[in-house]
């Protein structure tokens, strides 16, 4: 038999505390309040009806392609932070569309540096032909062109890291390199000339992109010249037995 919190009080209240009477009472005045049972069997009811009515649609890859598309730099463009995230969706997009909107995307990142380094140099020209005015100068280091070189410039930097040819190869394509070697020398001219510490945000991370990209073309050159020279050798693994302390090559099996 099942007895109701409120019976039970009840039962003590009119019984005095007292355990036999108590029993007796609720033995012979068993109603069970069910409504609250009723209540909740229906609420559980309810929700089991709307869990089988629930559908889960995975998204259609043109709201993907949508998103990555038009919206992942503009998001970058707002909230430089969210750099490393991008960089991990921009990885997983790759993987999931292939080389060809790699190459894409590397463009776009590519013509919006370019766009950044033509607005700047415009600025400090601009600037130049004027006398020492420090307003200019804070404008010239606040402008919203430089946020958006330095997120581009972080973003391919990053890129470089796991994808470094492609990345390489776009960096050629657009002479970015040289690009970057104008802006940085014109900027710290500049900056030198009217002795002003505070330095633009993209220059560490240009740096960061510059040297990234000298060590794929190093690494890249050796590769190419061991290949020429050693193309039509053929490695011999071999395996050292210290019984012996002789070295004997693997079987032609594992030679490759």
């Amino acid at each position: 038999m099942s007895v109701s919190h409120e019976h039970a009080i009840e039962s003590l209240l009119k019984r005095n505390n007292n355990l036999e009477l108590l029993v007796d009472y609720c033995f012979s005045h068993s109603h069970i309040d069910t409504t609250k049972i009723t209540n909740n069997q229906t609420f559980i009811d309810n929700l089991n009806q709307q869990k089988s009515l629930l559908i889960i649609k995975s998204l259609s890859k043109e709201s993907v392609d949508q998103f990555t598309n038009n919206i992942i730099l503009k998001i970058l463009d707002i909230l430089s932070n969210t750099v490393y995230k991008i960089c991990e969706l921009t990885l997983i997009t790759i993987h999931r569309n292939g080389i060809i909107w790699c190459d894409d995307f590397l463009e776009i990142i590519a013509n919006d540096i370019k766009t950044s380094y033509s607005y700047l140099i415009d600025l400090l020209d601009t600037n130049h032909l004027n006398q020492y005015n420090e307003q200019l100068i804070l404008n010239f280091l606040n402008d919203h062109k430089n946020s958006i070189l330095f997120s581009r410039t972080l973003l391919i930097s990053l890129l470089f890291k796991e994808i470094p040819f492609p990345c390489a190869r776009i960096t050629e394509k657009f002479s970015l390199i040289h690009y970057f070697s104008i802006l940085i020398y014109r900027t710290t001219n500049y900056l030198i000339k009217f002795n002003e510490k505070k330095t633009p945000t993209w220059l560490t991370s240009a740096f960061i992109f510059i040297d990234l990209y000298e060590k794929i073309s190093v690494a890249s050159r050796r590769y190419s010249i061991i290949n020429q020279n050693y193309r039509d050798y053929k490695r011999i693994w071999q395996w050292f037995d210290e019984r012996t302390l002789q070295w004997y090559n693997y079987s032609e099996v594992h030679n490759k």
